[in-house]
């Protein structure tokens, strides 16, 4: 058994955080979908028939080698998604896991806007709480990971989300002991965060990062 599975039945981890809010969809739009490492992982052995939308091209084609997705696009979010409104599709749930800290906020809120409109069961967002800037090492040759906005818990329920907290602020805080160099800091750190993620979770304000759900009525 692989890190992963154990991971879905730990309560409040970050993976049985993402699957709670999902729930057990039939269809899926996973935008901002990188190579679908992670939505992998969350997925495990559910049959959910899921559709990948990423802007970069290289990522692009690591997904298309991947056979989580039975189909893959390429472009903007927000061009795709109103192309998806034109053609009427619908999906069970719109997934944007590390998506719209990627977008200044005016276009995070326009697209949070739009996926309303093809969301049936509900939308689910994925990001760091507040601003946090992403170093070159994560960065790599894909310039559309920069940073450019942070997003609240008090933004996302005046939109009205249900806001999850995943990860203790200041162990996962820039430059947080969750970051350092040195193993054993990291281990002892993780462990301490894990043993407070009940907390987080329904306390978002000491998180590093919110998982949000907002219900939809098609």
């Amino acid at each position: 058994m692989n890190i992963e599975t154990i991971l879905k039945y730990v309560p409040f981890s970050i993976i049985w955080v993402h699957r709670k809010a999902i729930g057990e969809p039939n269809t899926l739009l996973d935008l901002g979908s990188g190579d679908g490492t992670f939505t992998k992982s969350i997925k495990l052995d559910s049959d959910w028939i899921i559709t990948a939308a990423d802007i970069y091209p290289k990522i692009v084609k690591d997904a298309l080698r991947n056979d989580l997705y039975k189909k893959v696009i390429n472009g903007d979010v927000n061009t795709i998604v109103n192309d998806l409104i034109k053609k009427k599709q619908k999906y069970n749930v719109v997934l944007l896991s590390q998506v719209i800290e990627h977008l200044n906020k005016n276009e995070g809120k326009k697209l949070l806007k739009a996926v309303e409109k093809i969301a049936t069961n509900r939308i689910v967002v994925g990001t760091p709480r507040g601003y946090l800037s992403q170093e070159d090492v994560f960065v790599d040759e894909n310039p559309f990971q920069k940073h450019k906005s942070g997003w609240t818990t008090e933004e996302f329920q005046e939109m009205g989300y249900v806001v999850r907290g995943v990860g203790l602020n200041i162990v996962w805080k820039e430059k947080g002991p969750g970051r350092s160099g040195n193993m054993l800091k990291v281990l002892i750190f993780r462990l301490f965060s894990l043993l407070c993620s009940p907390m987080v979770y329904y306390h978002p304000e000491y998180a590093s990062g919110l998982v949000c759900y907002k219900e939809m009525h098609d």
